[in-house]
């Protein structure tokens, strides 16, 4: 034990653990535990915080395929870079159908869906999967490059520039929606800015403003609290225009403004502020300040957070018509990806108490 952390050494704990492993223990997590009841996820598992970026400061890394497939280290770094910013790149990849499933299975087992393990934007789904990757096979066209943003860099400028917006997309639930006839069909409700649990001991919060305030305050007092900011508040970003589905009528979220609004005035209501709020992310996410643009080439494999980081393409040249562009994508959920990363950060990432 130090003044900073207790270490466990454990020794055949488990049936088939016979290596001696260490476990790290910080006393500030563990007083924070006792004092807010709820400790972001970001300090229990002492990973780095998201790094917001924009056009740029990207700088997504590339890590060669060989490389990826034959150095657990190389695995760590990738992981951790989705951990913080949420983007990057293998390369040098072979002409190979199955090198995505190779890629995938290094961070864990690929989520099946009813797309199947592969296929040639889960938003819609319960729990969408946590890494998207997006294989280019083959290409031979000169349009249609892929286009990223931080969603999490513009929800925080949003909540800087206006608040009641920020609120509107975090509390006013929209539904989603996949049809495809005879095939599948799918719906959802959830916010487009969904939150972690905002707790401070038994008291919980709907406001984020109010959260962080009140967090800063039982600072004030001496309670043993880490420094927090926004992004430590956000889970995901649930934004798929294509995949809205009309407003209901349940769930209204807003009350009538006079007693005498019927439910469909009260759902105008919700829709025209919701509305306004979405145009207002959607300017943000569209600034060209804010946007990553890279052409995929044949041998590349683009992997992004599918809970944070939006993705889409650029229109095709017309000289593009009848040039081939084959491009292969999976999914990797959150459980088995995170667990993948603590292992990985054990082995190679420095401790940061005592380092």
């Amino acid at each position: 034990m130090s003044a900073e952390s207790i270490r466990l050494r454990w020794k055949s704990d488990a049936p088939g653990f016979t290596d001696a492993h260490e476990t790290v223990l910080s006393l500030d997590a563990l007083r924070g535990l006792q004092e807010s009841g709820a400790v972001p996820n970001n300090f229990k598992d002492n990973f780095d915080r998201p790094a917001l970026w924009g056009a740029a400061d990207a700088k997504p890394p590339d890590t060669t395929f060989k490389e990826y497939l034959q150095d657990d280290e190389a695995v760590y770094r990738v992981m951790k870079q989705l951990r913080t910013h949420g983007l990057v790149f293998i390369t040098e990849i072979p002409n190979l159908e199955d090198a995505l499933v190779k890629i995938a299975t290094r961070m864990g087992p690929m989520k099946d869906t009813f797309y199947g393990y592969t296929w040639d934007d889960l938003l819609y789904f319960d729990s969408p999967p946590h890494v998207q990757l997006l294989y280019c096979i083959q290409s031979s066209s000169f349009g249609g490059a892929s286009v990223f943003v931080d969603a999490f860099k513009a929800a925080v400028k949003l909540y800087s520039t206006d608040q009641d917006a920020f609120n509107t997309l975090a509390s006013i639930r929209v539904n989603y929606h996949y049809n495809h006839p005879d095939e599948n069909l799918y719906h959802t409700t959830k916010p487009v800015f969904e939150l972690r649990p905002l707790k401070i001991g038994d008291t919980s919060y709907t406001s984020v403003f109010d959260y962080l305030r009140a967090w800063q305050e039982k600072q004030a007092t001496g309670a043993p609290l880490p420094d927090i900011d926004l992004t430590d508040c956000l889970e995901k970003i649930n934004w798929g225009p294509p995949f809205l589905a009309p407003f209901s009528l349940k769930e209204q979220t807003l009350q009538p403004s006079v007693p005498s609004n019927t439910p469909r005035e009260t759902l105008n209501q919700k829709m025209d502020r919701w509305h306004a709020a979405a145009r207002k992310f959607s300017a943000i996410l569209h600034k060209p300040d804010n946007l990553h643009e890279r052409l995929m080439q044949a041998g590349q494999c683009v992997l992004f957070d599918n809970t944070r980081v939006l993705h889409a393409r650029r229109a095709f040249d017309a000289g593009d018509v009848g040039k081939a562009r084959w491009l292969k994508g999976g999914y990797v959920d959150k459980d088995p990806f995170f667990s993948k990363l603590r292992v990985l950060k054990g082995k190679y990432g420095k401790s940061k108490i005592g380092e």
